[in-house]
C-alpha cells in the first residue's frame, strides 16, 4: 500500500510483509544503504492504534518501567557514581583537528563530507583549569516528543566536559557519519574511556527507563529528535514523526544493518510503524531490540 501521492515513491509495506521482515531481519546478512527519497511535500499519514492499544501500552510502560527500576536501580546508582569519580576535579580539555598522517591511528582518524583525511583527539587545555565542582554524571538533553512538546531527556553521560561544543567544531570540519540533520560517529573522541564501557553495553541509556516511567517516552516507539538540530529543518512530512510519543526502541534499530541505514529510510521506517503499530508488533519489536541489546558490542 503506497502513500496517496502519486509522486512520492515511498512505499508502506502491508502488515504481512513487515511482520515476515521482523521475523527475518535476526538471520539476514547486513546489505548497502538503501536509497530511500521521501516526500517534500505534506502527505497526510495516519495513526494506527485506538484507544485500547494505547491504554495497554502505557499500563505495560508503567508497570515494566517500574519493576525494572525497583529491582535494578542500584546498578544505575552505582554507574553514576563511577562517572562522577572519573570527571570528579577533570581538567577542561579541547579538541585538536589536523590534517591525518600514516601514523594515524585508526580510532583518532576521521573523515569530513569532502572526503579530507583529519587526525581528530581529545588534548588537555593549555589554558584549562582544574575544575573544583563535581562533573553530573546524569546528561539532560532536550527532546521533542509527541506533537513537538519538549521534553528532559537523559542519560548517563559518556562524554567528557564541553561535548557540546565540540560537537559544533566537528559539524564545522565536516566531520559527521550520520546524513543531516543526524550527527554520529563510530569512533566519537569525545567519548571517555569510562563512556566507551558505557555505551558498549548499552548501559548509558539505563536513565530513559524513568523517562518511561513518567510518561516522557515509551518502551516501543520512534527515536524522539534532538529539537535544535532536528526538527527546526524538518520538512511538513518529516514532522510527523511526532504524531506518537517517542520511545526506547522502533523498527530500525532492530534491523542488523542498522548502523549504514540512511536517515530517510530510518524516518521511513518510523513512518512505516506509526501507521501500522499495534500490540503484535510492539511484542515483537520489544523481543529482537532485547537481543541486539545482549548481542551488540559496537557501542554506536
Amino acid at each position: 500500500m503506497e502513500h496517496n501521492n502519486p509522486n512520492s515513491s515511498v512505499a508502506i509495506a502491508d502488515a504481512p510483509t513487515i511482520e515476515k521482515e521482523i521475523e527475518e531481519v535476526v538471520t539476514k546478512e547486513p546489505v548497502k544503504t538503501e536509497v530511500v527519497i521521501l516526500p517534500d511535500e505534506d502527505v497526510e499519514i495516519k495513526v494506527n492504534g485506538g484507544i485500547v492499544y494505547r491504554f495497554l501500552k502505557r499500563t505495560f510502560d508503567i508497570v515494566s518501567s517500574g519493576l525494572f527500576l525497583l529491582v535494578f536501580g542500584w546498578i544505575m546508582l552505582i554507574l553514576m557514581f563511577i562517572k562522577w569519580v572519573e570527571d570528579a576535579g577533570a581538567k577542561t580539555y579541547k579538541l585538536d583537528i589536523k590534517p591525518a598522517t600514516e601514523k594515524t591511528r585508526k580510532r583518532d582518524a576521521q573523515y569530513s563530507k569532502d572526503g579530507r583525511k583529519w587526525e581528530v583527539k581529545i588534548v588537555p587545555d593549555p589554558n584549562g583549569e582544574k575544575d573544583p565542582t563535581v562533573h553530573g554524571a546524569i546528561y539532560t538533553s532536550i527532546r521533542i516528543g509527541k506533537d513537538g512538546v519538549p521534553f528532559k531527556f537523559h542519560k548517563i553521560r559518556s562524554m567528557c566536559k564541553g561535548a557540546e561544543a565540540m560537537k559544533a567544531q566537528l559539524i564545522e570540519y565536516g566531520i559527521n557519519e550520520a546524513d543531516d540533520p543526524a550527527f554520529k560517529l563510530k569512533y566519537d573522541p569525545r567519548i571517555t574511556r569510562f563512556g566507551y564501557f558505557l555505551r558498549k553495553t548499552s548501559l548509558d541509556e539505563l536513565p530513559q527507563i524513568w523517562d518511561v516511567f513518567i510518561g516522557k517516552l515509551a518502551v516501543i516507539g520512534p527515536r524522539s529528535p534532538i529539537g535544535e538540530f532536528e526538527v527546526d529543518n524538518y520538512s511538513p512530512y518529516l514532522r510527523q514523526r511526532l504524531k506518537v510519543k517517542g520511545g526506547l526502541l522502533c523498527l530500525w534499530q532492530i534491523q542488523k544493518n542498522r548502523h549504514s541505514i540512511s536517515f530517510n529510510k530510518w524516518v521511513d521506517l518510523d513512518i512505516e510503524y506509526i501507521q501500522k503499530r499495534s500490540l503484535w508488533l510492539d511484542f515483537k519489536i520489544l523481543v529482537i531490540g532485547f537481543w541486539r541489546v545482549l548481542t551488540d558490542r559496537s557501542g554506536e
